[in-house]
């Protein structure tokens, strides 16, 4: 089954617009676009691909997006209340490498709610990795395609 949602894709080539890129203000620009859902949800969709996992099942139902930037994910976390979603935000434990260098902090965005997981879902419609069956156990029989 092939889910022909358009992917976008940004390269860039020119050391010049690497650094003006990466001294945009991404927290200033984020504020922005979280009055307006369209944007907001399709740079939601993005972050969900690359960042995050879902598991349906025991012990419970799971959605949930990682990184280690702290105030993105804290800025993520409150928008993400004003749209009435419950996720819960949680700093992870400190990793080591083996040569015991510390790895940084994993911030985890959490959505526990299958009704809530779901309504995220159908706004994101994420693009197509794994097949997650949702069969009578959980009230519907459409398959979700998700990272």
């Amino acid at each position: 089954c092939l889910n022909l949602t358009p992917i976008r894709v940004v390269r860039a080539y020119s050391k010049q617009f690497v650094e003006w890129y990466r001294a945009l203000d991404k927290l200033f620009f984020l504020d922005n676009i979280a009055k307006i859902p369209e944007l907001f949800f399709s740079f939601l969709c993005g972050f969900y691909e690359s960042e995050g996992t879902i598991h349906f099942g025991k012990p419970y139902n799971r959605l949930a997006i990682y990184n280690t930037n702290q105030e993105l994910m804290e800025k993520l976390f409150r928008i993400l209340k004003n749209y009435n979603f419950s996720f819960h935000l949680y700093l992870g434990k400190q990793y080591y490498s083996p040569n015991q260098k510390p790895y940084k902090k994993c911030y985890t965005l959490v959505l526990y709610f299958k009704n809530e997981i779901l309504r995220l879902l159908e706004i994101l419609k994420p693009v197509i990795k794994n097949q997650i069956p949702i069969g009578e156990e959980y009230g519907s029989t459409k398959w979700f395609y998700a990272s």
